[in-house]
């Protein structure tokens, strides 16, 4: 097995590690349907007329003033409009202010699915309305007749999270279980559509990466029920002072947790393969403070990884400031250090190698949060590319 070494550009620094034993177990363990979850070969090239082998998806924030750009619709399967919310146990989007330009754009590019997320972080409501029959059918109904009324074909139920206080919102003990039932509602009523429409319809989910959040999945019960899961694999640090890769492919450091680790995990746990999509983080994370060793790289600093920063934003300061691009080819991830800021993000390099470990794994695709967040393009490429 090869990964992708450092790429060649002015002002980077590859940090290339040996010991990899630890990557060719984890190639040969294998998942459900006896597919070995692995790090493909970046040489594998398909030729330019073929398919693409993955879908690609992309959150897309409301926002005043959003624009989508023509160029990016032929890397696009699929946006997922974020977000609607929940108010007196009702999906509601009252507050979008740039529903009309996401609706034209699907209308000229009839190729690429509009799905309508729902809730997100730190968005209230879930518990409550999904804790009685009644409750359930009442926000069902809502979140189908809001995709309905705009046009969609689709719907993303994003509660972070069942059962738990991670996200600081109201939860049960019972969470789980009426987080199913209500899929299950949501799903009856997009299959009869698709039955009177002869259209397809999407239901998916967004999950968590961490490990009590995948344990905490009955992936066999989900699998049955849903089309796609959009694992959040974004965040594995910033909430303390150790710097490290927030958006790694595969684990570094003292750090288990990765992109491929947490594929893998949802497949044990019963969710088929071919329902999984990979998510990339359009966006960095930044430490001050930050001791020289390493690069900056698993070190303490003076602040958490809080400081937040866009792909845009990131390219500015590669412009205007004294950074360099550093590469670490065992978690597949970048990172800029200035000598003191250490700021953990994905670039090209690392997204074209998550975009071949979806098609080597046979994922459904790779999605991103969020597209606003690279006005360039750059990104989504990366993600599409064959």
């Amino acid at each position: 097995m090869r990964l992708h070494a450092k790429p060649a550009k002015d002002k980077t620094a590859g940090l290339i590690r040996l010991g990899m034993g630890w990557m060719l177990m984890l190639s040969m363990a294998l998942v459900p349907g006896n597919r070995a979850l692995y790090a493909p070969d970046g040489a594998e090239a398909l030729a330019a007329d073929t398919p693409r082998q993955h879908k690609v998806i992309a959150y897309v924030q409301d926002m005043a003033g959003l624009s989508l750009r023509e160029e990016d619709a032929p890397y696009l399967d699929q946006v997922n409009y974020a977000f609607a919310l929940l108010r007196d146990g009702k999906a509601h989007g009252d507050h979008w202010k740039s529903v009309h330009v996401v609706k034209d754009y699907l209308q000229r590019h009839p190729h690429i699915t509009g799905v309508i997320s729902v809730g997100g972080w730190g968005a209230e409501g879930f518990s409550d309305a999904a804790s009685t029959p009644e409750g359930r059918e009442t926000l069902a109904r809502s979140m189908l007749q809001l995709m309905d009324a705009h046009g969609f074909r689709g719907l993303d139920v994003d509660w972070e999270y069942p059962a738990t206080s991670a996200g600081g919102l109201k939860h049960r003990a019972d969470d789980w279980e009426n987080y199913f039932q209500l899929l299950a509602l949501l799903r009856e009523g997009l299959d009869a559509r698709a039955e009177a429409t002869g259209q397809v319809y999407v239901l998916s989910v967004a999950l968590g990466a961490s490990d009590s959040l995948i344990q905490a999945v009955d992936g066999t019960r989900l699998g049955a029920l849903v089309d796609q899961a959009n694992i959040m694999t974004y965040d594995f640090t910033g909430f303390d002072a150790m710097t490290g890769h927030h958006a790694a492919l595969y684990p570094a450091g003292d750090n288990k947790l990765g992109g491929a680790y947490a594929i893998h995990a949802y497949a044990a746990q019963g969710i088929p393969t071919e329902k999984l999509n990979l998510g990339c983080a359009f966006y960095g994370r930044a430490w001050r403070d930050t001791p020289a060793e390493n690069n900056g790289l698993h070190q303490r600093a003076g602040t958490t990884g809080s400081k937040y920063y866009t792909y845009d934003q990131l390219q500015s300061l590669l412009t205007k400031e004294n950074y360099t691009r550093y590469y670490d080819a065992e978690a597949q991830s970048p990172w800029l250090f200035d000598g003191s800021t250490f700021i953990s993000y994905e670039d090209a390099s690392s997204l074209r190698t998550k975009a071949a470990y979806v098609r080597a794994n046979s994922l459904h695709g790779i999605f991103c949060w969020a597209l606003d967040h690279d006005t360039s393009g750059e990104l989504l490429r990366a993600m599409g590319e064959k």
